[in-house]
């Protein structure tokens, strides 16, 4: 996934930024397909006051259930999206309702 970053002429190139689930400090495990990026929202997270990006993987397998999905979140730095503090949410993650089955598809996002 590469994140572009906008300045008051639109996107520019400075400070772009590369992720992926092999990346260092970002949680979860990848595999060959599990959709990471396929779905992604901007927001106000963890209560940083800054915004922050939700990354879904909607075929990540989680555990022994093959593309159960998964979120992974990162924080925002003065100098872009962070993987310190970043998180990975699935139905397993204590407080979530249901539990990750096969196909459950966590993280997808339909489009209008």
């Amino acid at each position: 996934m590469q994140v572009l970053y906008g300045g008051d002429e639109g996107l520019v190139a400075t400070g772009n930024q590369v992720w992926t689930e092999n990346s260092p400090g970002v949680p979860g495990q990848a595999n060959g397909a599990d959709g990471f990026g396929f779905a992604l929202a901007a927001g106000k997270y963890e209560g940083s006051g800054k915004a922050g990006l939700a990354v879904g993987a909607n075929t990540q397998n989680v555990r022994s259930a093959f593309a159960a999905g998964a979120v992974v979140t990162f924080r925002r730095s003065p100098s872009g999206l962070t993987a310190t503090g970043s998180r990975f949410w699935s139905q397993n993650t204590p407080g979530l309702p249901d539990s990750a089955e096969t196909g459950d598809g966590f993280g997808y996002a339909a489009s209008a």
